[in-house]
């Protein structure tokens, strides 16, 4: 392993962004996403880097890294399975849709499910829900993100989300009803 000879945060991370993205890239096999995800990181890790000694940046900044990975992956299976929950199954089509090589008009005898254009607009407003929920997420503060995500949308309990995030249960209930006072304010709920 190289010996960080360096005090200067900025020649530190530029030395790290090649291996960086290749670890992500790998990982995640999108390219830009990993570039995202290495910037967010190195922006993490400048935050941060003033409380460690220089021989313990590398770590500190996988840890970072890596972090940022799991969040990802753990976004998006959540994103999935909201998706599953509300979008039709892949045979299912708008009433009036025809399928590939039909004719225009609706088939009354077609074996394939028809939903109607209400439905189809229900699903596309929570489409909009989800992506609206995200973007008032990702403006929270990250503890009130972890807190949240980690009890609301995995399902851990307030012990176990106390336990991971290093804090108090009292913390967590703090942290996640901030969250759900935020989002009942931008949500109009």
């Amino acid at each position: 392993m190289e010996q960080i000879t360096t005090k200067d945060p900025g020649v530190f991370l530029s030395t790290m962004h090649v291996k960086a993205l290749a670890y992500v890239t790998v990982r995640l096999k999108d390219t830009d996403l990993a570039q995202d995800i290495v910037q967010d990181t190195m922006i993490g890790f400048v935050r941060s880097a003033h409380r460690y000694e220089t021989c313990a940046w590398r770590n500190l900044f996988y840890k970072i890294l890596k972090r940022r990975i799991i969040d990802y992956i753990r976004k998006e299976q959540w994103r999935k399975q909201l998706r599953a929950a509300w979008m039709p199954p892949d045979d299912t089509r708008l009433e009036g849709e025809p399928d590939e090589g039909e004719s225009h008009s609706c088939n009354p005898d077609s074996t394939g499910k028809n939903i109607s254009h209400d439905t189809a607009q229900s699903y596309l407003n929570v489409i909009e829900m989800i992506e609206q929920l995200d973007v008032i997420l990702l403006a929270l503060p990250e503890r009130q993100q972890e807190a949240y995500v980690l009890r609301n949308l995995q399902g851990y309990s307030i012990k176990e989300v106390a336990r991971m995030m290093g804090c108090s249960e009292n913390s967590v209930k703090s942290l996640t009803y901030r969250v759900l006072k935020v989002l009942r304010k931008q949500l109009d709920c």
